[in-house]
């Protein structure tokens, strides 16, 4: 058990409210075993004590449930003070004339502040512990939206990447059918991945650059002009990532580098890790197609797709440049704190 768990969760609450009392009623609980004054009238302390559990209780369990909660905060705080009117008077209805010594104005006086702080430190401990469940609420809620949407966005990923293996794979069937077999090889190891590695949350990063290989193979069997490379700098090991996060990037780095005259195609890509943050840059020839910044057709499994993943995964660590000439066509992703994620 540690404070978090005695804090929340509902089996330790006789242990928190226990705690509680014997806080608040520590110069009593002390005097059981003799380290302060004992106590001269045990009935009135009962009466005390009794009052002030109905009337925490009551505020706790009635009148914050009925009213506060549900934004009536002005009915909340008129009975509040109706309680604790209601609390003080039947106090020293019940207890004064068992204290001839008493004096009454500073008796009054000294109840009433204990008791309005004893039932404000009780109401404030309820609030801040009703505002901690809302806000783990709302975080729960907004975890499982953006897993929604990532979830969704992974799917319009895949069938994007399906399409493309296959039409590349339908061209070598017609334009060399002895290496077709071996492209769908391929494109089984692809579909593996995408179907066990990818349905998880992270994986690594090494994981992701193989893919990647297969995947521009793959796509280099159909296409005799094209050139690709991969750059690795740094250590790659032990970095998680989101997988198929540069799927998108290759995809429509390979599809617009695609010319009819198969002349000057190529696809570079750099992945370098320096510190704490991972660099992602790839690039390639303009060809027949414009860059999907245009490109209407693709544009939900493109850019938008992209930046809406870069904003959910990394809100507030990572900038995403994207340049265009005629001639070429670079993205550039920094992940920042890549370890973090």
């Amino acid at each position: 058990m540690n404070i978090f768990d005695l804090i929340n969760k509902k089996e330790f609450w006789i242990v928190r409210h226990l705690g509680f009392w014997m806080v608040m009623y520590l110069d009593e609980f002390l005097s059981l075993f003799g380290l302060t004054e004992p106590i001269d009238d045990w009935m009135s302390f009962g009466i005390v004590l009794g009052l002030d559990l109905l009337m925490i209780y009551f505020n706790l369990y009635y009148l914050i449930p009925k009213f506060f909660q549900k934004g009536d905060i002005q009915n909340y705080l008129i009975l509040t003070l109706l309680t604790l009117v209601t609390n003080l008077t039947l106090m020293h209805w019940l207890t004064y004339t068992h204290c001839e010594e008493c004096d009454f104005i500073s008796s009054v006086f000294g109840s009433f502040l204990y008791t309005t702080g004893l039932l404000g430190i009780a109401v404030s401990i309820k609030i801040s512990k009703i505002t901690q469940q809302k806000m783990a609420r709302i975080n729960e809620l907004q975890k499982l939206q953006h897993e929604t949407e990532l979830d969704n966005l992974k799917k319009q990923v895949n069938p994007h990447f399906l399409f493309n293996a296959l039409n590349s794979i339908y061209v070598l069937a017609k334009e060399n059918p002895k290496v077709a077999p071996e492209s769908i090889l391929k494109l089984s190891d692809l579909l593996r991945y995408q179907t066990y590695d990818a349905a998880k949350a992270k994986v690594g990063l090494t994981q992701e650059i193989n893919f990647i290989y297969k995947y521009l193979d793959l796509e280099k069997m159909r296409r005799d002009h094209l050139k690709t490379t991969i750059e690795i700098k740094g250590d790659m090991n032990n970095i998680p990532v989101p997988p198929l996060l540069f799927l998108p990037f290759v995809e429509n780095a390979c599809k617009y580098s695609n010319s009819i005259s198969g002349e000057n195609e190529f696809v570079n890509i750099v992945f370098d890790h320096k510190g704490t943050d991972l660099f992602f840059e790839i690039e390639n020839n303009q060809g027949d197609h414009k860059g999907f910044l245009q490109d209407a057709e693709y544009s939900g499994v493109g850019l938008e797709n992209i930046r809406k993943r870069m904003k959910i995964l990394f809100p507030n660590n990572h900038k995403l440049e994207i340049k265009e000439t005629t001639a070429i066509y670079k993205s550039k992703l920094i992940i920042q704190d890549i370890h973090k994620i």
